[in-house]
Order: structure tokens, then sequence, then C-alpha cells
């Protein structure tokens, strides 16, 4: 598919799996270097070696996303190995799913850590940049408990349907 994106720099949270792990390979064959960030580092180095790449095209770096200081210091090594990120593709976080009896204030402020902030961090981490260059993309990868409700995943719909609205 030649998309013209060759020597581009993307970030990925949550490649080492799923959307983003498909998305990593996508973005390789079109000449991209990527950053796979996401929390397993035994996942990552499977990616890793899945995608085959050297490293001057791809890293890994194991991270929770959920933490902030800890984000800023994934995407500043990023951004230090392949410069500043072109495009944030953000497939990171799930939130658990449990039945309504279980849910309480604890439940939302967990789903809302592994799935809103995860990706408000991520973005954090790049926007003033890609603003600065006038130049970036970033796109959220949300699941579809944002707009259609299961009783088994509320607070994770609820988190979900945050990230739509997120800036």
């Amino acid at each position: 598919m030649q998309l013209g994106l060759s020597g581009r720099s993307v970030v990925i949270a949550g490649g080492s799996r799923g959307i983003g792990l498909a998305c990593a390979r996508v973005f390789l064959e079109e000449g991209c270097r990527v950053a796979l960030l996401a929390r397993g580092a035994d996942r990552l180095e499977a990616a890793r070696a899945e995608l085959a790449c050297g490293p001057d095209r791809l890293m890994a770096r194991s991270v929770d996303l959920a933490d902030a200081v800890a984000a800023r210091a994934a995407f500043a090594a990023a951004a230090e190995r392949f410069g500043a990120p072109d495009a944030l593709v953000n497939s990171a976080g799930a939130a658990r799913r449990c039945n309504p009896a279980e849910l309480s204030p604890a439940v939302y402020r967990e789903a809302m850590d592994a799935k809103y902030f995860t990706y408000i961090n991520a973005m954090d981490a790049v926007l003033s940049g890609m603003a600065d260059r006038r130049r970036g993309v970033i796109v959220n990868i949300i699941g579809s408990g944002g707009k259609t409700a299961a009783s088994s995943h509320i607070a994770g719909g609820a988190s979900s349907a945050s990230t739509l609205a997120a800036p």
C-alpha cells in the first residue's frame, strides 16, 4: 500500500498485540520508524521478534501509561531514538469486566486509569510538540463499549465514552 509515510516516526501505545501490533506491522511496511509501548515486557519482546525489524526502525519499551511521569519518559526515549513522533496510535489499556453488583467508585476509577488516562498521558506527551511543528496525527482506538452499553462492562464503557470526547 504505499502511503508516502517512509521515514516517519510513529509511537504505538499498546503495540504489543491486537490492533496496535497490526498497526505496527503496516507502519513498518510503509518504511516508518516505530516505537512500541506497552506494559508487558514479555509480550513486547514477542512482538519485536514477530516484527523482525532492526533497532534502527523498531524499539519496544515496557511502561505503564497510566503513570504520567513514566509515560513522558517513554515518549522522550522514543523521540530521542527516532525523532519527534509524526503519529501516535493509542491502542492501550482495557478496563476489567465485572457484573453490576461489583461496581463501585473504585472500579470506575480503575477503569478510567486503565483507558482514559493512558490515552490522556500519551497525548499529553506529544500534543504540544505536534502543535509547535504544526504537524502530526493522533489516532485513538476505542472499543464499541463507549457507544453500546454492556452490563458486564459498565465502567469500561464509561471510560471508553469519555475517551471519545478527549481532546
